[in-house]
């Protein structure tokens, strides 16, 4: 719900009233996360290729782990492949939340590609980096002035106290 509301139904009424503007920029603001979001996936899917071609020589048993980092992309493919074989043979539905479980151990490869890059190139590792950071803190802005109920205007301890009133909780 939080995910949808953000970034189609972000209508910036906070910025201005001038309904033309405000379309304009609801457009660019989805035109940029959906801008983010390919290149994440993008990025993600060339550094998780290149981590499967380095451990794929080492899957078989007879060559030694050369170091740490190859060790730690072992380890990561192994449990996301045990999961994905565990929800193939579960009785149950395949839920989100079991993927919850996965995510962690699939930023195993990014976290290290990260790490080689920042080793590789700092100064423009540390530029993303700031890129980056100031994204997710225009898309917090974004989120805390349209949002009513994630808004900084709304006080989570009278939400609770208002939640548990509606309940029957409390007095």
């Amino acid at each position: 719900m939080f995910s949808n509301r953000l970034i189609t139904d972000v209508s910036f009424d906070w910025i201005t009233t001038i309904s033309w503007l405000q379309m304009t920029i609801q457009y660019c603001w989805q035109a940029l996360l959906y801008l983010v979001g390919a290149t994440t996936v993008v990025i993600s899917a060339k550094v998780n290729w290149r981590a499967w071609k380095t451990i794929k020589p080492i899957i078989k048993r007879d060559k030694p782990i050369a170091d740490d980092t190859h060790w730690l992309l072992l380890f990561a493919g192994a449990t996301v492949l045990a999961i994905i074989i565990n929800a193939m043979l579960s009785p149950i539905t395949f839920s989100y939340w079991h993927l919850i479980l996965t995510f962690p151990l699939a930023l195993i490869p990014v976290l290290i590609a990260a790490e080689t890059w920042r080793i590789a190139m700092p100064e423009r590792f540390s530029r993303g980096l700031i890129a980056l950071s100031a994204f997710f803190l225009v898309v917090n802005l974004v989120a805390a002035h349209d949002s009513d109920k994630y808004s900084y205007n709304v006080d989570y301890a009278e939400q609770v106290q208002q939640y548990l009133i509606d309940e029957g909780l409390s007095k």
